[in-house]
């Protein structure tokens, strides 16, 4: 890992870590005392991992990815304890509102979530719409404006709906054309119509 590789990530108040997430609480997140980069010569040892606290106002995870399965590697529960994955395989697939926040799951966005690739055009506009989207709510919440911002069930039910509805008439889902955008079910969480 390059440590230099932006300097503002040398700031004092930020925290480059390859350490495993562990635990989010409200304004920290506890992390595994062993690295996660580069891979450990015995990842199946049996010495103890001590967990570390660390403030946080803001969580961001990179962490690669599954083309087929949103957020595979992390067990996220929302506010009633339910999984997000057990969610969205309720519902037949990842989904969010504009891509970005799920019902259910207050102050968590989701930067390049589900249905916001375009198939034709760069990642970084989709990437740089989700930050300007997340910006506006994480703002309030950190000057105490207020406490939890969050998406009605309703309001993402429904642009869901209508994503997968104009997703019927695009290239990807006419014609026979078979792609990696769509799950085992016909379920298509990649692409933007």
């Amino acid at each position: 890992m390059d440590y230099y590789w932006l300097d503002s990530m040398n700031d004092p108040k930020y925290n480059l870590t390859t350490q495993a997430l562990m635990r989010v609480n409200p304004k920290s997140v506890i992390l595994s005392s062993r690295p996660t980069y580069p891979v450990l010569a015995k990842p199946d040892s049996k010495v103890a991992m001590e967990e570390v606290e660390l403030p946080a106002d803001v969580i961001i995870l990179a962490n690669g990815f599954d083309l087929s399965t949103w957020l595979h590697s992390l067990k996220v529960r929302g506010k009633e304890g339910k999984l997000l994955q057990d969610i969205w395989d309720e519902r037949r697939g990842a989904q969010a509102y504009l891509g970005t926040a799920m019902d259910g799951f207050p102050n968590s966005f989701i930067i390049f979530g589900p249905n916001t690739a375009t198939g034709h055009s760069s990642v970084i506009l989709a990437i740089e719409n989700m930050l300007e989207y997340s910006l506006r709510f994480i703002k309030p919440i950190l000057s105490g404006d207020v406490e939890t911002v969050a998406v009605k069930k309703s309001a993402e039910i429904e642009w869901t709906k209508a994503i997968q509805q104009d997703l019927k008439s695009t290239v990807w889902a006419i014609g026979g054309c078979t792609s990696w955008y769509f799950t085992e079910t016909g379920w298509n969480a990649t692409a933007y119509p």
